[in-house]
């Protein structure tokens, strides 16, 4: 018990730099608080992105973006709020508020609605349970009018009305026409039923090994037989083609439920949701860890963040510390159980 104790404390110091002034920020937040500055000044270069978008933090000119940094800071500020609470409450409100300030300069606006889904998603699911549903959806309520209130009123949070056009979310709306231009792409080039159940092929539509990296890296597997379609491509020319979509990546056809479905099929995207049903039954320990199961489920609808490994393994990771800590409390209460019983 005081092993496993000790690793987490090790694990949080980790995140926490403690040669700040204020020992309190996280070290992945420190980095990307100190590149946005640099790039936007031409100090450092990252990779051809503005500051906004190429501040990554640990995962600087990676391949993994902004809203993956300012997810991991927001994920391990949960988890501090509720799992530290050894820790003085100054400190956890400071952690919480770094990871929003993160949230803010890195213009992940992405998360917040990923966030926001869940909750609702998870308000859902425990409306058995009045007393619970009522305190989350209290805190929704509460969630959505701070967030009006702030877009509407203070300079950091007005982009956040960017999404508020009505226009685009008709029936015969722009977002609905751009979200799904890769489904409408994959489906034409089905030739058999068993495209539906099978897919058209790992990397064939739009994941991330289909937009990406059988193009990217054709020269080391294409002497290895690999093939492709046009999809990705059509899909990335979309992307950058229409205003819409490369304006925001929440309206990008390429998105990781989507890659799923194309690449393997509906027996893939049930594996993928039966790996999701043990998760949650294994590791939904509590209603944090629940939103943030929910949260990676809905960020699938957005974009690949469930293909990027800096962002899984950091939810695995948290999981993962989660599940054995609550491991180790049941151990420690067995021995006192059987004593209690010895003696009567």
């Amino acid at each position: 018990m005081i092993a496993a104790y000790r690793f987490r404390y090790n694990i949080i110091n980790f995140f926490l730099y403690y040669t700040s002034p204020i020992h309190l920020l996280s070290l992945n937040f420190l980095l990307a608080a100190a590149q946005k500055p640099l790039i936007d000044s031409g100090q450092i270069s990252a990779g051809g992105l503005d500051g906004t978008d190429g501040c990554g933090g640990v995962f600087f000119v990676s391949g993994a973006g902004n809203y993956i940094s300012a997810t991991v800071s927001i994920v391990f500020a949960l988890y501090f709020w509720t799992s530290a609470k050894d820790k003085p409450l100054w400190m956890r409100i400071a952690v919480a508020l770094a990871a929003l300030w993160h949230l803010l300069f890195s213009d992940s606006k992405q998360i917040v609605l990923a966030y926001g889904v869940a909750w609702l998603l998870l308000i859902m699911i425990n409306s058995k349970d009045i007393v619970k549903t009522l305190k989350l959806f209290i805190g929704l309520a509460l969630f959505v009018i701070f967030g009006v209130w702030a877009a509407t009123n203070i300079d950091e949070f007005k982009a956040y009305t960017s999404w508020a056009r009505p226009e685009l979310y008709g029936s015969d709306g722009l977002a609905w026409y751009a979200k799904f231009y890769s489904i409408r792409e994959i489906t034409s080039q089905f030739q058999s039923p068993l495209n539906w159940l099978v897919g058209l092929g790992p990397g064939h539509t739009v994941s991330r090994l289909g937009a990406w990296f059988l193009r990217d890296y054709s020269a080391l597997l294409g002497p290895l037989g690999s093939t492709r379609t046009s999809i990705g491509q059509n899909a990335m020319d979309f992307v950058a083609g229409f205003w819409l979509t490369s304006g925001s990546s929440l309206f990008s056809p390429i998105f990781g439920w989507a890659g799923i479905c194309g690449d393997i099929g509906f027996l893939g995207l049930g594996s993928y949701l039966y790996l999701a049903y043990l998760t949650w039954q294994y590791f939904g320990l509590n209603d944090i860890l629940k939103l943030t199961i929910l949260s990676v489920f809905v960020v699938g609808c957005i974009f690949t963040q469930m293909e990027e490994p800096g962002y899984m393994i950091f939810i695995a990771f948290v999981m993962g510390l989660s599940w054995h800590e609550q491991r180790l409390k049941e151990q420690m209460q067995e021995p006192t159980s059987l004593l209690e019983s010895v003696s009567v």
